[in-house]
């Protein structure tokens, strides 16, 4: 039998980011991923929004060897990854 490595991300993405928090997501996002993220209606979901792409995006730059902001993500239709 085979195993496979499993990495576990967790991070808690309720409330507001700081200012520097929300800088340092937009650094490694894709400008479309930005502007998704800014359609949202109220501070913390568009906090969420940041987040939870930025930590995507750390994510499969990790396993992929490259820096956040140059990892390639596909995303469907309706804008998942």
């Amino acid at each position: 039998m085979r195993f496979a490595e499993v990495d576990l991300w967790i991070a808690p993405l309720e409330g507001a980011l700081t200012a520097s928090q929300a800088a340092a997501c937009r650094r490694v996002l894709a400008p479309e991923e930005i502007a998704s993220a800014d359609r949202f209606r109220t501070e913390a979901r568009r906090a969420q929004a940041l987040a939870g792409r930025a930590l995507l995006r750390c994510a499969a730059a990790r396993i992929l060897g490259e820096a956040p902001e140059r990892a390639r993500l596909r995303v469907s239709p309706r804008g998942r990854p």
